[in-house]
């Protein structure tokens, strides 16, 4: 999962959102210095993100991106996944995706303070570029994967990585469907029990 799934996944608090969205920029178990609802953002996260590597339902899609994107092939899933969500937002949400979007965007600046270094650097791209909605057409995570191959050390540009996309959407996106109920579920056990 991407921005956005865990961003939807975190539920209706907008701290646990912040706290979800910022989690991969947070090093280390000491989440003290973060508000009580943050840190279960941060914890959620972790958690989707355990749960989304040992998923069963994900080995057969893995192995074969495996084949073609070795070591980043999860990273490339998970924006993928972002784009199946977006692309059938109003099967999984009653909000307007543009307004849930919108409402981030606004959180994501309220709890600056909250960010780390890294989120707070990123940050004016994601709103500038309008990433979390981007992810709803293929030209616009084409361009997060050309963002990740200059900046963040991705091996290809997006054209390989769009291309295997295309040439097997209907299948990642069955994959897509079946994980996403479970995680779901899940998701929602994980932040009641925190």
């Amino acid at each position: 999962m991407n921005y956005l799934a865990h961003i939807y996944l975190s539920g209706d608090n907008n701290s646990v959102k912040v706290g979800n969205f910022m989690a991969d920029s947070v090093k280390g178990s000491n989440l003290s210095k973060y508000p009580a609802e943050i840190q279960k953002g941060i914890t959620l996260h972790r958690f989707i993100d355990d749960f989304t590597d040992h998923s069963p339902l994900l080995i057969d899609v893995k192995h074969s991106m495996q084949q073609h994107f070795p070591k980043y092939y999860s990273l490339i899933l998970d924006v993928y996944f972002d784009h199946y969500l977006a692309r059938n937002w109003n099967d999984y949400s009653g909000t307007n995706l543009k307004a849930f979007v919108r409402n981030m965007y606004l959180q994501l600046v309220l709890h600056y303070r909250w960010l780390p270094p890294r989120a707070r650097r990123s940050l004016p791209f994601l709103i500038t570029q309008n990433w979390l909605e981007s992810y709803k057409e293929i030209s616009g995570i084409g361009m997060i994967f050309e963002r990740m191959h200059r900046y963040r050390g991705l091996p290809w540009d997006s054209a390989p990585i769009i291309n295997y996309l295309e040439q097997n959407y209907c299948e990642i996106e069955i994959s897509f469907r079946k994980f996403f109920i479970n995680i779901e579920s899940k998701a929602v056990e994980k932040l009641a029990s925190l």
